[in-house]
């Protein structure tokens, strides 16, 4: 098993052809990277439900039946982790992500800390988090030795500098993004009480 700073492996049995489902479900809410251009036929895309969305349904604004029952069960199910967005990210093949941080980097400082992902692909692709920190990034820089990882299911820290490159493969992953004020330690501790 996978435990440091940067990833947190998990073992749970995750219904694959549901959110496989799910995510051709919620094709009409998919954006494409560069987000501010939206190009549909960009190289990375995501998909779900935004963190507001989804808090609106916790607190009792908008009703539960606003999403699929087994997205509240996952909700309440992993709800130690802290307030969540639900969603997913594509990628065509041969598309190398960019070093990044989902923060929107130090001076944003407004996106998730961590997130819970899950490789729906038929292979994963690992993903890599540069060596140092880099605390004053952006823009972050890649090294020989950078860490690499291969999981099927994995808390990631979103708050160190990583990236994917692809290769050949097509990849979908399903997400559950951790927003403040939770952290990676914090979601990964949340993990820990459910037993995982």
């Amino acid at each position: 098993m996978i435990e440091n700073d940067r990833i947190y492996a998990l073992d749970y049995e995750f219904n694959k052809p549901q959110l496989l489902k799910l995510y051709d479900d919620l094709a009409g809410s998919q954006k494409s990277w560069p987000w501010h251009m939206n190009n549909p036929e960009g190289p990375w895309s995501k998909r779900g439900y935004s963190v507001k969305f989804l808090y609106n349904i916790i607190s009792g604004r908008a009703p539960r039946d606003s999403v699929p029952r087994f997205v509240m069960d996952l909700l309440e199910y992993f709800s130690p982790m802290g307030l969540m967005s639900i969603g997913f990210f594509h990628t065509v093949p041969n598309f190398e992500y960019p070093v990044h941080t989902d923060q929107g980097g130090v001076l944003k400082g407004n996106g998730p800390t961590a997130s819970l992902n899950v490789i729906l692909s038929d292979e994963a692709v690992p993903i890599r988090f540069t060596q140092d920190l880099q605390i004053d990034g952006p823009p972050y820089e890649k090294g020989p030795l950078d860490f690499e990882y291969e999981y099927n299911a994995a808390l990631i820290n979103t708050s160190w500098p990583h990236y994917i490159v692809n290769g050949d493969k097509e990849r979908i992953v399903f997400r559950m993004a951790i927003f403040p004020p939770s952290d990676f330690y914090q979601a990964r501790e949340g993990l820990k009480s459910l037993g995982h």
